[in-house]
């Protein structure tokens, strides 16, 4: 029960601090410090299918509008990589669905995107 109430809590701080949803390609996430990324198309993912085993992991490169304040830019975010960006570091935290062994074809529509802001620090 403790456990639960832990879970609960922890998921409420991270929704109150902002933690965004997975968005879907042409969705716009809003992160902290006014910055918007919209997923625009997969251009690549060569990520290993669940269940197999590869010699290479794979990547996944999404191509993305990045948006802070009236500046606006495409990049090529590529999973796990932090970007650089205007004021601070972005990251492609989670594409979904992983690619699974029997169905080698892109899910286009279906993939969600997680990411997070992490402001540079004043010296």
């Amino acid at each position: 029960m403790f456990a639960l109430a832990a879970a609960l809590l922890l998921a409420a701080n991270a929704e109150a601090a902002g933690s965004p949803a997975p968005v879907a390609l042409g969705e716009t996430a809003e992160l902290a410090n006014g910055v918007r990324v919209t997923p625009l198309v997969v251009e690549e993912d060569s990520r290993c299918p669940k269940g197999v085993t590869c010699i290479w992991a794979g990547r996944l490169v999404l191509r993305a509008t990045v948006e802070r304040g009236e500046q606006s830019q495409e990049k090529l975010l590529e999973l796990y990589a932090p970007t650089r960006i205007t004021g601070g570091m972005l990251t492609l935290n989670l594409a979904e669905p992983a690619p699974k062994a029997d169905s080698p074809a892109l899910p286009g529509p279906d993939y969600r995107f997680t990411f997070s802001y992490t402001p540079d620090v004043a010296r």
